[in-house]
Parts: C-alpha cells; sequence; structure tokens
C-alpha cells in the first residue's frame, strides 16, 4: 500500500529554512484527513497605476490589454466600471482618493483611512474565522518608489480601514520572508554585508536540505517517478529564483549592490530598507518621482521576481491572500529605454520620461498613443504573473493549475486622466466561478466585488461600511458561470 503524504510536509534545513512542497500524487491518496488534498481558495489583488482609457481596453487584444491574450479563456474584462464614490468624501488628490476604493469599494474615511478592509481580506477573515490556514496569512509586494499617504501604494485594507504592511519592495526580502534563512541576519557591518552577497551569489538555501531532498529521491523514498521528477523541477525553479535576486536589485539601483535585506543603508527616499512605513507623511498633491529614471527591462525583471516568488508560495501553501503591485497609484515614475508592444508600437522612455513622470508627461496631457504603450508594458509584467501561476508543471489535484484555482483580480484607479468613470478591471482565475470575455457593464467596481465573493458563499457587506455612504450592490450576474 503507498503511504499518504500530508500537505504540509516541508523539506527542513539549517536555520530558519523551511522548504514547501507541490501538490504531489501521493498527497491525493485516500487519507483519513481528506483536507489535506483540498483545493484551497486563494484571493490575489493585482494592481497598476494610473488608468487604461475606455477606448483602448475596448479594442480588446488589438491594444494594450494584449499581453493577456494567452488568457483570453480564463479572463474576463470590464471596461466601464464607475467609481465616483472616490469623489463622495474623502481628502486629498484623485489619487489619494481612488486608492482608498481601489479592491474596497466605498469612499475613504481620509487619505490614511479606508472604509474598511481589501477583498483578499474580507475572503481571509470569512472563509478562516478561526485564523490564517497557512503560515503567512497574507502578503503584499510591489515596486513603488513615491511616498506619502498610504492610499499610493497600499492595497491591503484591515477591516478597521487601516492600511495593511507597506508592500514588499526587494525580492530578496520576500524569499527570505517565504523560504527562510541558513544564516543569521547581517548586522550591518562591511563584513556581515560582504558574507551575506557571497551567500546570495554562490550558496543557495537549499544547501541546508540537500540531505532530506537526496532521500525524496532515492530508491528508499516512498515518492513515485514523477513525484521525484516534480520535486527536482520544483527545487531547481527555486534556486533560480534565488540566483537572480541580487543581480536584478544591483540592476535596478545600484543602492542594492551594498545593501542586503536587513541592513540600515538607506533607499532612494532617505528611509531605511527594513524601516519603510505607509504611514510617511507627504503633503497632499505634491509627487516625488524616483530620484533617477529606472532601466526599464531591470524594472519588470524585478517585478517578475516577485510575481514568481508569489507563484512558488502558492504552489507550497504558504500563503493564499495577497496583493502584488505592479506600479504605484498616480504613476510618478521615470524610465530609461525603449519597450516595444507589438500592438501598440515602441515607446521611448528616455524622451518622454527624461524630465518628468509618467503620470505628469503622458496621462495629464492625454497623449493617447503613448499612454496605450506605457500601459502595454504594464500589462506585460501582470501577464507574467498569470503566467507564473498558470504552470501546466505544476497542476493540483483537481488538475487544474493555481491560476486557475485562484482568484485573481486585477484593478487600476480611473479611467482617463483622472476621471472616475470607465474604470478597468479584469478577473482572472476564479476556481470556474466566473464566464471569461469583454464586458462594458456600466456598473460600480461595488457590484463587481460583491458578485465575486458571492460564488464563495461571502456576503461582503460592501456599500454599508461607510458610515455616510450607503450602495446596494446589483449582481453582475452575466459574469457568473
Amino acid at each position: 500500500m503507498k503511504r499518504a503524504l500530508s500537505r504540509r510536509t516541508l523539506l527542513r534545513g539549517a536555520g530558519s529554512v523551511a522548504i514547501g512542497l507541490p501538490f504531489l500524487e501521493e498527497m491525493g491518496f485516500p487519507t483519513s484527513n481528506a483536507a489535506t488534498t483540498a483545493i484551497p481558495n486563494r484571493l490575489l489583488t493585482l494592481s497598476f497605476g494610473l488608468g487604461i482609457p475606455t477606448e483602448h481596453a475596448e479594442l480588446g487584444f488589438r491594444g494594450p490589454l494584449e499581453p493577456f491574450r494567452p488568457f483570453a479563456n480564463k479572463m474576463a474584462f470590464f471596461s466601464r466600471l464607475d467609481m465616483s464614490q472616490a469623489d463622495t468624501y474623502g481628502s486629498g488628490t484623485t489619487h489619494f482618493k481612488t486608492g482608498d476604493v481601489l479592491f474596497v469599494g466605498e469612499p475613504q474615511k481620509n487619505e490614511y483611512t479606508a472604509a474598511g478592509p481589501s477583498l483578499e481580506q474580507i475572503m481571509l477573515r470569512e472563509l478562516h474565522p478561526a485564523g490564517s490556514p497557512t503560515r503567512i496569512s497574507s502578503t503584499s509586494a510591489g515596486l513603488w518608489f513615491t511616498y506619502g499617504a498610504p492610499s499610493r501604494y497600499v492595497c491591503h485594507w484591515n477591516y478597521d480601514g487601516s492600511p495593511g504592511p507597506a508592500p514588499e519592495r526587494r525580492p530578496s526580502r520576500l524569499f527570505t520572508k517565504i523560504f527562510g534563512d541558513p544564516l543569521p541576519a547581517p548586522t550591518g557591518l562591511s563584513s556581515d554585508l560582504e558574507l551575506a552577497q557571497q551567500r546570495r551569489l554562490k550558496r543557495s538555501i537549499l544547501d541546508t536540505v540537500l540531505e532530506e531532498y537526496k532521500f525524496a529521491i532515492s530508491d528508499r523514498s516512498y515518492l513515485g517517478a514523477d513525484s521525484k521528477a516534480k520535486l527536482q523541477i520544483h527545487l531547481e525553479g527555486i534556486r533560480n529564483v534565488e540566483q537572480r535576486l541580487l543581480p536584478a536589485e544591483t540592476a535596478l539601483t545600484p543602492a542594492a549592490a551594498a545593501c542586503m535585506p536587513t541592513t540600515t543603508q538607506k533607499d532612494p527616499a532617505g528611509l531605511p530598507y527594513d524601516q519603510e512605513t505607509p504611514l510617511t507623511p507627504q503633503p497632499a498633491g505634491v509627487f516625488k518621482p524616483h530620484s533617477a529614471p529606472m532601466d526599464h527591462v531591470a524594472y519588470m525583471e524585478t517585478f517578475r521576481l516577485q510575481a514568481e516568488l508569489f507563484a512558488l508560495a502558492l504552489r507550497c501553501d504558504i500563503f493564499r491572500f495577497g496583493s502584488l503591485l505592479c506600479t504605484d497609484k498616480g504613476g510618478n515614475l521615470q524610465f530609461k529605454g525603449q519597450y516595444t508592444g507589438a500592438s501598440v508600437g515602441t515607446i521611448n522612455f528616455d524622451r518622454e520620461t527624461a524630465t518628468d513622470s509618467i503620470h505628469n508627461e503622458l496621462f495629464h496631457r492625454q497623449r493617447l498613443t503613448q499612454i496605450a504603450q506605457y500601459q502595454h508594458y504594464c500589462m506585460s509584467g501582470l501577464a507574467s504573473a498569470l503566467t507564473a501561476l498558470d504552470d501546466p508543471l505544476f497542476l493540483e489535484s483537481n488538475g487544474k493549475t493555481i491560476l486557475d484555482n485562484t482568484l485573481v483580480v486585477i484593478g487600476t484607479e480611473y479611467g482617463l486622466d483622472h476621471g472616475l468613470s470607465g474604470v478597468f478591471h479584469a478577473v482572472a482565475g476564479g476556481h470556474g466561478h466566473f464566464k471569461s470575455g469583454f464586458f462594458q457593464d456600466q456598473a460600480n467596481v461595488i457590484d463587481l466585488y460583491d458578485t465575486l465573493l458571492k460564488p464563495y458563499g461571502i456576503r461582503s457587506g460592501i456599500g454599508t461600511r461607510h458610515a455616510a455612504f450607503k450602495y446596494t450592490p446589483r449582481e453582475l450576474s452575466a459574469l457568473l458561470a
């Protein structure tokens, strides 16, 4: 009789290292603990700054949405959503107000406080009232280089409206959070920094689980040939990501070359990398771009690493809920180099953002051609996150990919040039609960959010949490499978 393998089996190494396993055939054998093979409910939010004008979104895959073409049968697109409640209450500019409404639905209480929880926090609490079933309850990551009110870059909002942790910008720290660290954290001394850099470049956390791995693939192991091969690919994938961490961070900003995850070196805004906070004050209406233009290739490679780490964490069931940010709300970034999208042509960032940010140079001037090119660039990043989740080598117990078994909600902050109608959203995966296609419903974002939660048996309460705002959601029945 074959031995059943628990979904919680780990390869444990030195320090805090604990490498989770993907779903293996041996986890599917009937056991007294049938819950170990159940498909977990998951929800991720993916966001990007500024917006996609309705006329561009409704070009379908002939415009900025072209990178999503491989997922056409797994995605639903909305091009005419309304977010006008963002102007109902609150304070600050449009970016501050819409930032709190995105994935929450109701108008902010103030520029530091949302009306209530974000979607992934609602599902986490409603489906797991006794507490998170995973080691990490939820996590946030993403690339952002502006500071100020948390609504500019936070997508995780708690039930009391307070912002969750600032998104983890550095893939190396996200890697350590997910898989652990074989050695004590460096103190900041030069010798410790050199040791940390050497460890990143020459060694691997997998070195500390080598003996367990050798046993798992040996003749004495109870794993079958297919599971042994899958385990090897899984660990090679972790090592591949690990080897790319420091080079990617160094290419994005030279400060990373001398700064490992837990040092006290300052980041470009003058804050310690390990003391970033979503409450760093910045006057409303003041937008500071990154201190220098960033290479667009290095930027997107760093984001892809974050996306791959999210996929690995979901594969290992380390967390099930989170948010991933491609660009900050407000788009106060400057890039260098040229980017070409097959359906939209080439944007020369050296020219377009030489003196000011994407926000000011393109969106304030409503330069539609360049806006389409920039948003194609952003969509290529988000599509890479879906690719990482849709890996056919790591099917789950129902024979589907992690993307299929995860509700992914993609959203932005407004339509064209701060307009609160014609706001773009998309839905991917969703456990088979939703239909794919392009929807032109002139609905509120609350309608979409409430409809997305309904198949999970969740009555969201969105539309009733803000003391002075009452809204009764209407179901988008055409979206439901």
